[in-house]
C-alpha cells in the first residue's frame, strides 16, 4: 500500500534531516577520534591497539575525553538517526521490521552513549560496552537488511552490505567472548569502520534518490 499524502510529505521533510543526521554523525566521530588520536602518548595502531582504548584516560590522559566526546556524539545522534528511519523505511509491508530495528537502534544508541560516559566504570570496560554495543547492533543490521532487500537497486545493496555486517559482528562477539578482546583489536577497527560505512552509504542513499524508491512500497 502507497503511503498517504500525509506521510509522504512528512518523510520528505524528514528525509534531509535523516541524510544530515548520518553524515554528522560520521564526520564529528572521525574528527574528534582523530584529535584523541593526536594526544595519545604512544605509537597506536590497529594491530596492537583497539580503538576504544583513545577513550581511556589511563592510556590517552590528555585525549581520552575527545574520543568519549566523539562516542556520545554518535549515541546521541543515533537516536534522531534511527527514528528517521523509521519514518522513512515503514510500511505495511515491512513495518514490523521497521519497529524491531527502531527499537534495537535506540537500545544501541543508549548504550553507544553510556559507553562514552562510563567508560572506565564497569569491570571490564571494553569487554563489557563492546559486547553490549555489538548485541543490540545485529538486530538493527538484520529487520533493516530484510526491510531493504526488495526495494531499489541501492538499497538491495545496502541490505546485503548489512546482512554482511551483521556476520561480522556475530564473529567479533564470539571471537571477544571465547578468545579475549584484548586479542581481537583488529576486529574492533574493522567492525567500526564497516558500521560507519553502512551508515554512510544510507546516508548517502536517502540523500541522492529523495522520491519514489522511499514513499511507496514495492
Amino acid at each position: 500500500m502507497d503511503k498517504t499524502p500525509e506521510e509522504q510529505q512528512a518523510v520528505k521533510m524528514n528525509m534531509p534531516v535523516t541524510s544530515m543526521i548520518g553524515i554528522m554523525s560520521i564526520i564529528g566521530y572521525f574528527l574528534l577520534a582523530y584529535i584523541a588520536f593526536t594526544y595519545y602518548p604512544e605509537e597506536f595502531n590497529p594491530f596492537n591497539h583497539y580503538i576504544s582504548s583513545l577513550g581511556d584516560p589511563t592510556q590517552n590522559p590528555q585525549g581520552a575525553m575527545f574520543y568519549q566526546l566523539a562516542i556520545k556524539t554518535v549515541g546521541f545522534l543515533g537516536f534522531f538517526f534511527y527514528m528517521g528511519l523509521y519514518r522513512i523505511y515503514s510500511d505495511e509491508q515491512n513495518r514490523l521490521f521497521m519497529k524491531v530495528a527502531l527499537i534495537s537502534g535506540l537500545a544501541n544508541s543508549l548504550i553507544i552513549t553510556l559507553s562514552g560516559i562510563y567508560s572506565g566504570e564497569v569491570l571490564d570496560p571494553y569487554l563489557t560496552w563492546s559486547i553490549l554495543i555489538h548485541v543490540t547492533v545485529l538486530p538493527v543490521l538484520l529487520s533493516i537488511g530484510f526491510a531493504l532487500k526488495d526495494r531499489s537497486d541501492l538499497d538491495k545493496i545496502i541490505s546485503n552490505i548489512g546482512f554482511a555486517l551483521a556476520i561480522l559482528d556475530l564473529i567479533f562477539i564470539e571471537y571477544a567472548v571465547y578468545i579475549g578482546l584484548e586479542k581481537s583489536a583488529l576486529m574492533e577497527w574493522a567492525t567500526l569502520l564497516a558500521y560507519l560505512s553502512w551508515v554512510g552509504l544510507i546516508s548517502y542513499h536517502i540523500f541522492i534518490d529523495p522520491h519514489d524508491n522511499h514513499l511507496e512500497t514495492q
